[in-house]
């Protein structure tokens, strides 16, 4: 009992260092990638910013993952194992999510060999 009181203490205090990290990384990437080279410092201040808050993002999602690996099953994984044993959310996600990243990357990889 005292285990689980722990872990519900940990998953709200993961829940805003994945929130809190993220609202730092975004614009920071974006600022980092768009931005203007003209202002090394600045553009170092942002790369380290962008790079640090990454970091935190990265650890507290992995961490928020593992504390609610029961619930995230069950978003994912249908009770009744069919041919894919997946949820319909789950893949449509998967999909949509891997889908933005073909659109995105693709483009900008060609661009980058024909340069």
């Amino acid at each position: 009992m005292k285990n689980k009181t722990k872990i519900k203490k940990k998953r709200p205090i993961t829940s805003i260092f994945v929130f809190i990290s993220f609202i730092y990384v975004v614009p920071t990437g974006i600022l980092v990638h768009f931005g203007e080279h003209g202002l090394e410092q600045f553009q170092h201040m942002l790369s380290a910013t962008h790079w640090t808050s990454s970091l935190i993002f990265l650890v507290s999602a992995t961490i928020h993952i593992i504390l609610n690996w029961k619930a995230m099953k069950r978003y994912m994984f249908k009770e009744i194992e069919n041919l894919s044993g997946f949820k319909k959310e789950f893949i449509t996600v998967f999909g949509l999510v891997t889908l933005s990243i073909i659109l995105i990357v693709v483009p900008f990889l060609l661009n980058m060999k024909n340069s």
